[in-house]
C-alpha cells in the first residue's frame, strides 16, 4: 500500500464513525424502540412537590385508628400541595345535622366514652403547608376540623343563655342519668352540646373549630417514586410518632 493510499484511509476513518457519535449524543437512533435517556429519574424523585402528587394508600405500622380500629392511611395530594388525609376503612361521615346529637357518631370499634375531635376514621382532614425540603415531604393538618360542621350548626348560642365557645361556655352539671344542666336555675342542655362546645371558637354570629391540635407528616419517596415512607406525628409538638408506608395508586 502506498503512502498516498494510507493517508487517504486515515482521513476517511474518523468520518465513518461520526453518525454513531451523533446518534448517541442526540438519543435519536432507534433499534427496537426509542432511546429515552432523559426518562430515567431513578434516585431523583422527591425533589419537588409535583413528585408527590397523586393518590397514596397504605398503613400505619402497629397502630389502630379511633373509630373503626383499622390501620389504613390514605393521602391525596395535587401538584400545588392541596389535598387530604384519611384514616381507617370507615365510610366518610356526613356533616352534622342535629345539634343535640353526638358528632361524629361512634365508630364500630370506638369506646363509647371516647368521642369528639381528634384523629379518627371516616373523615378527610384537609392538608395544609405542604412543602418539600431536602427531598422530604412535610405537611400538617388541624385535627379539630373534624368538628367544623357541628360547630357551624351549633352557632354561638345553641341553647338560650348557653354560649358555645371553649372559653366562655358556662359550668355544666352532668346528673348521671343522661341529662345535663347549667346555670343557677339548672337549665337543661344536651350533654353532647356541653362536651362538644369545647371544640368551637365563636366570633359574632359564626362558630368554627379551635385550631389547637395539629398532626404532621414527614417522609420521602423510594428511588422509583412509587412508595412513600415516613412518620405521622399524632399531635404537635409532643404527640406520638407512628411509621406510615404508602403506595402510589
Amino acid at each position: 500500500m502506498t503512502t498516498k493510499t494510507m493517508t487517504k484511509l486515515t482521513r476517511i476513518r474518523p468520518a465513518a464513525f461520526l453518525p454513531v457519535f451523533l446518534c448517541l449524543a442526540e438519543s435519536a437512533c432507534t433499534s427496537g424502540g426509542d432511546l429515552n435517556v432523559g426518562d430515567d429519574r431513578s434516585g431523583e424523585f422527591g425533589q419537588v412537590l409535583e413528585d408527590y402528587a397523586g393518590l397514596w394508600d397504605g398503613y400505619a405500622q402497629a397502630y389502630a385508628f379511633r373509630g373503626d380500629g383499622t390501620d389504613r392511611v390514605r393521602l391525596t395530594l395535587d401538584a400545588s400541595g392541596n389535598g387530604s388525609l384519611r384514616f381507617g376503612e370507615e365510610e366518610l361521615i356526613g356533616p352534622a345535622t342535629v345539634v343535640e346529637a353526638l358528632y361524629p357518631p361512634l365508630g364500630p370499634a370506638q369506646d363509647p366514652y371516647d368521642y369528639g375531635g381528634g384523629i379518627r376514621s371516616g373523615f378527610a382532614y384537609p392538608v395544609a403547608g405542604a412543602t418539600v425540603d431536602a427531598a422530604r415531604l412535610q405537611l400538617s393538618s388541624d385535627t379539630e376540623t373534624l368538628m367544623g360542621s357541628w360547630c357551624a350548626l351549633a352557632g354561638p348560642e345553641p341553647v338560650p343563655g348557653y354560649p358555645c365557645d371553649m372559653d366562655t361556655s358556662p359550668s355544666t352539671l352532668s346528673h348521671g342519668d343522661g341529662t345535663c344542666t347549667f346555670g343557677p336555675e339548672n337549665t337543661p342542655v344536651s350533654c353532647f352540646i356541653w362536651r362538644q362546645c369545647v371544640f368551637c371558637d365563636c366570633d359574632g354570629a359564626t362558630c368554627s373549630t379551635v385550631d389547637k391540635h395539629q398532626m404532621r407528616v414527614d417522609g420521602a419517596l423510594s428511588d422509583d417514586g412509587n412508595t412513600f415512607e415516613g412518620t405521622l406525628q399524632l399531635g404537635v409538638p409532643d404527640g406520638d410518632r407512628v411509621t406510615i408506608v404508602l403506595t402510589r395508586q
